[in-house]
């Protein structure tokens, strides 16, 4: 590693690089040295040289199921490489694979990495307190130290907290006001778990006690005790329970007390060895969670020791039997317990013959519909995947081939690797590109697998992996529309590959789309397009750029025109315009001849100085013929509004539309027509009205604001059709 840091503080770029792929390839990884060398060509010489390497050995980690490494890796790295959006994105990506499960993932996230607001060390920052404040999780709150409970994580605004029954928002940059407690601490318990402790001090009252004692350091006084547990036991019954309590404790090995009137209880302190901690601990987990407990203990373990041995052989053991038992009726987490124990066998080269077995249901298992259905939201999907050519020598290319098209991002990605370990690569990318375009409904996942290759050069991966590139993208797209749909009830996986588009969409991925945009023809831009545009799938930065690349290819297309609203035509129906003629005709031939007169009457009141008739009269003539140019210059202006115009599938001058009120939940009825047929009291407004304005362009499903005098407006749009009744 020596050789790294030398290189680096030489500027030796292709010797850096050549030798870091060296080191990422080997055995051990040397991560923490790796991370010197990367500081050093950042902070000398080119940091995004350094960026490069770093998303390299982050990827290589992942590969080989060295997620916490991974992330590791980019936490120290994001100290001297602060402005790296692309490891900004690969923490988030592995932080959501490691933490996924977690329900409190998604919103955490939301508020610290996916916020732009915070820069990466700062928004890391956050996510770690964060991390530590799940919701469910007791804390105390500093002023006061009064005792709450974390409610939910809310993007932009800060933490939701239950203390002592009233709801509190802690803003993010008073996370330190909030202060850890155990779950099992009494002080949070009394307010919040009321029937847990009185079914302790029914059935357990021991256990309640060390509950107690625990929350106070192993110690507390008997006066301390009852001022908690007296409300919970009730006044009347106190004394009969606490000299039960009493008896029952001088049984118990681990409580002890002092003598006097006051006594203070306590709890004995006793070393256990390390070995039989994680022993308990691993005995006392769920099945179900044991795969991941094993890979925790797996790294702390050190197979020199006879007693650490011991410990790989009880976790092996109880690997073994899960993968037994839960084959029939539980296939992922069997697979999950046999990968474990096949990922530890790796881990312990002296173990390796002993916890890499084979159990008989592995050959008799559909693979292709365990990888399709059952392990696509596997934690251990990578090693299920590396190990499935051990697993089945002989089909093990097949099942493959057979699950691609099932698979997620990270899934392809892990299974061309073990592809990649045969001759002909050309020809095996392409045998892999083909049973994924072969499957009709084929997962976004598969197909941005495919995206990847085909953008690093449209043309040239095209044509050697006979890919065709429109037909790619809408196929990317409309599985997009159909993941994005899904959204809210969809897999982890899903939600992945959804957050995968940004990325596949950016750089020489918008260079794609453009490539692929000017294959296709004119009279399918059009489709296209609003495959791009009404996409639940895609966030509005990925929208913009893949429009920016279609109209990039096809300029002749689109031309920037002004939509009717900005237009200084003033649109109204033909009838409101009849209004304003008459209006017009009203002020030239009947008001203002009557005002002349009115002047002339008044004139001949003597001194016109002091005249008030007469001044008021000519104040008058002023007012209306002013009124009179400015209703002829509008009327000049006046266009018919046309009968197409509110033909589309947005909200355009001659629209009505059916909008949800946010606020009342209530739903109106809105015409948009001319500033001449505005009747509000009947629905009817006009264009240019900051109501109308906020509709217009608005589609089917969009959701528009603007603000009113009595505040914030949010309208959705639910239905958009033309006016008919108004235009013909």
């Amino acid at each position: 590693m020596d050789r790294l840091v030398k290189l680096a503080e030489h500027g030796d770029i292709d010797g850096l690089e050549l030798s870091w792929m060296e080191a990422a390839e080997g055995e051990d990884i040397d991560w923490p040295d790796m991370l010197i060398a990367a500081r050093t060509i950042a902070k000398k010489h080119d940091a995004g040289v350094a960026e490069s390497l770093l998303r390299y050995l982050v990827s290589t980690l992942e590969g080989r199921g060295k997620s916490y490494e991974a992330l590791s890796v980019v936490e120290q790295a994001c100290r001297f490489l602060p402005q790296s959006d692309s490891l900004r994105r690969e923490y988030t990506e592995l932080y959501h694979l490691v933490h996924g499960h977690q329900s409190w993932c998604e919103q955490a996230l939301e508020a610290t990495l996916k916020d732009n607001e915070f820069q990466f060390p700062e928004a890391l920052e956050l996510l770690k307190k964060i991390e530590q404040l799940p919701p469910g999780t007791y804390v105390r709150k500093d002023p006061g130290a009064r005792i709450g409970k974390i409610v939910r994580i809310i993007a932009g605004e800060g933490i939701k907290v239950d203390v002592e029954g009233q709801a509190q928002l802690v803003s993010l940059s008073r996370l330190d006001e909030l202060h850890r407690l155990d779950a099992n601490d009494i002080r949070a318990l009394v307010l919040f778990e009321r029937e847990r402790l009185l079914r302790l001090a029914e059935e357990q009252p021991v256990e309640l006690l060390r509950l107690v004692l625990n929350s106070f350091e192993g110690r507390a006084e008997g006066k301390r005790i009852r001022r908690y547990l007296q409300a919970i036991i009730g006044e009347g019954r106190w004394n009969a329970w606490w000299s039960k309590v009493r008896k029952e404790t001088e049984k118990a090995p681990d409580i002890g007390s002092t003598a006097g009137k006051n006594p203070q209880f306590f709890i004995r302190t006793k070393l256990v060895p390390r070995v039989e901690e994680l022993k308990n601990e691993f005995g006392r987990a769920a099945d179900s969670d044991r795969p991941q407990l094993a890979r925790r203990i797996g790294g702390d373990i050190d197979e020199r020791k006879e007693d650490d041995r011991q410990l790989a052989a009880c976790i092996a053991k109880e690997l073994v039997r899960i993968s037994h038992e839960q084959a029939p009726h539980s296939p992922a987490l069997a697979a999950d317990a046999l990968a474990v124990l096949w990922r530890l066998g790796s881990m312990f080269g002296t173990m390796a013959d002993d916890l890499k077995v084979r159990p008989g249901w592995v050959e008799s298992s559909d693979w292709v519909h365990m990888l399709r259905y059952d392990l696509t939201d596997s934690a251990y999907l990578a090693d299920i995947l590396e190990f499935l050519p051990a697993w089945l020598p002989d089909g093990w290319r097949a099942v493959l081939l057979g699950a691609l098209p099932y698979l997620p991002l990270h899934g392809c990605r892990k299974a061309d690797q073990v592809l990649g370990s045969e001759q002909g690569g050309t020809m095996r990318r392409r045998r892999a590109v083909d049973a994924i375009m072969s499957h009709p409904d084929a997962r976004l996942g598969a197909l941005l697998w495919i995206w990847s290759l085909y953008r690093t050069a449209p043309q040239q991966q095209g044509q050697a992996l006979h890919v065709n590139g429109p037909v790619l993208l809408r196929r990317i797209l409309a599985a997009a529309a159909s993941e994005g749909r899904a959204r809210s009830g969809g897999s982890k996986s899903s939600a992945r590959d959804i957050g995968s588009l940004k990325e596949a969409f950016t750089g020489e991925g918008e260079e794609a789309v453009e490539a692929a945009a000017g294959e296709v023809g004119d009279r399918e831009i059009p489709a296209l397009m609003n495959l791009i545009e009404r996409n639940p799938g895609l966030n509005e930065d990925t929208r913009k750029r893949m429009l920016r690349a279609v109209r990039a290819a096809n300029p002749a297309l689109f031309r920037v025109s002004t939509p009717p609203w900005e237009s200084p035509c003033i649109y109204t129906t033909r009838e409101g315009l009849e209004r304003r003629q008459r209006m017009y005709a009203e002020l030239v031939n009947e008001k203002i001849p009557e005002i002349i007169e009115q002047v002339g009457e008044a004139a001949k009141f003597g001194d016109l100085s002091e005249n008030a008739e007469y001044t008021a009269a000519l104040e008058e003539r002023e007012r209306l013929s002013r009124a009179a140019e400015e209703i002829r210059k509008e009327l000049s202006q006046a266009r018919i509004i046309p009968p197409d115009m509110a033909e589309t599938r947005h909200v355009n001058i001659g629209s009505k539309v059916r909008g949800r009120d946010c606020r009342t939940g209530r739903i109106h009825e809105l015409t948009f027509l001319g500033p001449w047929d505005a009747d509000p009291a009947s629905g009817i407004y006009a264009y240019n009205s900051p109501l109308a304005l906020a509709f217009m362009g608005a589609g089917t499903g969009d959701k528009v604001g603007y603000d009113s005098e009595e505040g914030p407006m949010r309208w959705e749009v639910l239905a958009v059709e033309p006016a008919a009744e108004f235009l013909g």
